[in-house]
């Protein structure tokens, strides 16, 4: 089996890859035996709703069974060992058992990533991926394609923060494709089209997200900056303008009043880059970048006392505190928690069907604690 995202249906690619598993079980070899078993006994733990011990147990029990650095035959035949439980579990309940699964999965490619056990990390994220589109083809929940598409987005946000920017791409098209209305996956694709110097290819993904929210914020600033980027001096200029006028966080507002100055600066406007740097301050006093901003002009244009007294008046900043350029530098992290929020949340309310699937498919075959989660 390869690993592309490019799967087929949900149903044919389910049962493709769980024909060899269709004999009885005596008939499986007894890592095949073993496997079902404990991959059943971390479901029983999550399905009991302790999704932070399920993702301990499975993390013992995927080390046990495969160690740090698994070869790839290995890891294909445990997936399809797997598989097939989750088949076995479907024939005994809805399609939708299989969201606090993804997201079991998706929890553990985050923490493989933390830890450096990076060949876990990417089973665990292909396993997230495929099955949220297995789900998306099966089930005939209305929010099955919204609930999909998130999952996907907030991998493709956490490929985004180790800059594996092709594979994030693939995820944040594929999420839009299930859920156009996805704000976070454009705003995403945006980002990284952008990280990537793309600013053309940024501006259509930014303008989708701004028709789904006027009022998103970030992504009119972002979408300023990847016009000024352009060259579009003057109507990356007016995006700023129209956006200091809506009242932003202020993070977005400093960056937008430093954005506006060095547009007026490279058009040799100092005079009206001061008036800016003026406005911006009076309605953040202190504002740490534009006080050294407009201090720097100051002392260009020939009043170095002022701009002292400028500089004086400074409050040091802890270096807890994150600088707005900070905030705009990083990827959209916020929408990525929101989102975050939002999966786990559809786990927790999935859940009842990945407990009734098990009770109905048959007693686990550990009882008592399972495996020690560490």
């Amino acid at each position: 089996m390869g690993w592309s995202l490019a799967v087929p249906t949900g149903v044919t690619f389910l049962l493709a890859l769980v024909a060899p598993l269709l004999p009885a079980l005596a008939a499986a070899s007894t890592t095949e035996a073993e496997t079902r078993v404990g991959y059943r006994a971390v479901l029983e733990v999550l399905a009991g709703g302790d999704p932070k011990r399920a993702l301990s147990e499975l993390a013992a029990f995927e080390l046990d069974a495969l160690g740090d650095r698994p070869a790839p035959r290995d890891v294909e035949r445990f997936w399809r060992s797997k598989l097939g439980l989750i088949r076995e579990l479907l024939e005994a309940s809805t399609p939708e058992l299989l969201v606090p699964i993804i997201v079991l999965h998706h929890d553990a490619y985050s923490g493989y990533m933390e830890d450096g056990r990076f060949g876990l990390a990417r089973h665990a994220r292909l396993m997230a991926s495929e099955l949220a589109q297995i789900y998306s083809d099966r089930s005939t929940a209305s929010d099955s394609g919204p609930a999909a598409s998130r999952i996907l987005t907030s991998l493709g946000g956490y490929l985004q923060e180790g800059w594996s920017l092709g594979a994030a791409q693939a995820l944040f098209e594929r999420a839009i494709e299930l859920d156009p209305e996805n704000e976070t996956a454009h705003l995403g694709l945006a980002a990284n089209f952008e990280k990537a110097g793309s600013y053309e290819e940024a501006l259509p993904a930014l303008d989708a997200a701004l028709r789904l929210d006027r009022d998103n914020s970030e992504a009119w600033l972002r979408g300023a900056l990847c016009l000024k980027r352009t060259g579009d001096l003057e109507r990356a200029e007016s995006k700023l303008r129209d956006l200091v006028e809506e009242r932003p966080d202020e993070w977005i507002l400093s960056v937008a009043y430093q954005e506006i100055v060095n547009i007026q600066l490279s058009q040799g406007d100092s005079e009206r880059a001061l008036a800016v740097l003026a406005e911006g301050l009076e309605r953040m006093p202190g504002n740490q970048q534009l006080t050294i901003q407009r201090a720097l002009l100051l002392d260009r244009a020939g009043k170095p006392i002022e701009a002292a007294r400028l500089l004086e008046a400074l409050q040091p900043t802890s270096a807890e505190v994150d600088t707005a350029r900070y905030h705009y530098n990083r990827w959209p992290v916020a929408w990525m928690a929101r989102t975050r929020e939002a999966v786990r949340r559809a786990a927790e309310l999935k859940r009842p069907a990945l407990e009734q699937a098990l009770a109905a498919s048959g007693a686990a075959p550990i009882a008592g604690e399972g495996r020690s989660g560490g």
